[in-house]
């Protein structure tokens, strides 16, 4: 291993002659010169320090790719890695070849969770609505759910074509007003220009929501996951679904008037025996409001427990919303919407940084500077902020005591 390998010869010549100071050791050998005193050699002329074998510079690609077969992650291989060989700078090219496996950034876990972003509170009842579709016992179900009061309104649909959907959206503006915003996913039908001139015409603002990202619109996502469940016990038991989703709407939150009342101004008759005096009309839009403030807080100290935030913001973006383009894909739009939880820092290239058989090349190589970081796409700068003085440079004023090992003979 060691009689085609310049480096190694001259390491195995320090070994077998002595080491001089390091000023002075052949310039290939000198990245061994701190663990000169662990290195020695085989019979075989193998060197190795204690029990780990000093792989030639040949030979680490194909050591890399048999420590990384199981495709686990930087820190296993690094530990792997320093179990059985060494060479300089051994972590750095264990880092680097696991972060250009294509297979292992494909199938990588997700990346932490984003902190919980509430929407603005609407000033009205039926001011801004959500809406999405789910398939209850075979058919399709349009769910629409009012932002303020949380009112649901479920239909269900003959067919999910733009011409049925507006058809079904239209019977539920004639009954509650038409609303200024609407919330939806980007997907059929939604993103068809028959809707978008049914938005135009009506005078409605379309937000669409960040594509397989079911949390970017999570009021409807829970309302459809509550309604639903709800609806299917109630199948199961034969009971009325039109009863259950009435008893639905009557269900009064902590602090908080039921969603009919909130959009209603008043207490629907129900099966329920109740006073004549809770059906008359009593609402207060600002006490909805304040106590919708109140559960954000509450549902932001539990979401946020363990998501990730970063300090060095100065200013949050509006969105954490990111567009990626992809100049080899055959699409006609090769330009995506992304959140940074889908985002990766990922060099899925192929590994560039290990010489083939040139040890000089090994000790000229220059640093990797193309590494992106996402976090320095989330920085805004703040423009009030007055350019910063120079920082003061804390030193210690302990004395450096080194190692034996590391100290010169």
């Amino acid at each position: 291993m060691t009689t085609d390998d310049p480096e190694m010869q001259d390491v195995l010549f320090h070994i077998n002659n002595g080491w001089p100071e390091k000023r002075k050791t052949k310039i290939a050998a000198q990245p061994y010169w701190h663990c000169k005193q662990e290195l020695y050699s085989t019979k075989e002329r193998i060197i190795c320090r204690g029990q780990r074998l000093v792989v030639p510079v040949k030979y680490r690609k194909e050591i890399l790719k048999l420590l990384h077969v199981s495709h686990k992650g930087v820190v296993s291989s690094k530990i792997k890695a320093r179990e059985y060989f060494y060479w300089p700078n051994l972590n750095r090219d264990v880092e680097e070849y696991v972060s250009k496996c294509k297979i292992f950034q494909k199938y990588q876990r997700e990346n932490q969770k984003e902190i919980l972003i509430n929407p603005e509170i609407p000033g009205r009842s039926w001011q801004k609505v959500a809406c999405d579709f789910f398939c209850l016992k075979g058919k399709e179900h349009l769910l629409m759910m009012d932002y303020l009061s949380k009112y649901v309104e479920l239909k269900p649909l003959n067919s999910t074509t733009a011409q049925s959907v507006i058809t079904v959206i239209k019977s539920i503006y004639a009954t509650h007003g038409i609303p200024e915003d609407l919330v939806s996913d980007g997907g059929p039908p939604f993103n068809s220009n028959l809707m978008t001139n049914f938005f135009r015409e009506w005078g409605i603002k379309h937000h669409v929501t960040t594509p397989h990202f079911p949390r970017a619109n999570g009021q409807i996502e829970r309302a459809v996951q509550t309604v639903k469940n709800s609806l299917t016990k109630a199948a199961e038991e034969g009971k009325d679904l039109y009863v259950v989703l009435l008893d639905y709407r009557i269900q009064p939150a902590k602090d908080m008037p039921t969603s009919a009342e909130s959009l209603m101004g008043r207490k629907p008759r129900s099966f329920l025996p109740s006073h004549p005096g809770q059906l008359k009309p009593t609402f207060d839009v600002e006490r909805a409001r304040e106590a919708l403030r109140k559960r954000q807080i509450i549902q932001n100290k539990y979401a946020n427990k363990h998501a990730y935030i970063k300090h060095a913001y100065i200013k949050m973006p509006k969105r954490n919303r990111f567009h990626i383009r992809q100049d080899y894909t055959e699409d006609d739009n090769p330009c995506w919407s992304r959140t940074v939880e889908d985002l990766y820092n990922s060099d899925a290239t192929e590994i560039s940084r290990i010489p083939n058989n040139s040890a000089d090349s090994r000790v000229n190589a220059s640093p990797k500077t193309n590494k992106s970081n996402i976090n320095q796409q989330l920085q805004v700068p703040n423009e009030n902020c007055s350019e910063q003085s120079n920082p003061v440079v804390r030193k210690s004023s302990g004395n450096i005591v080194k190692p034996v090992r590391y100290r010169d003979n």
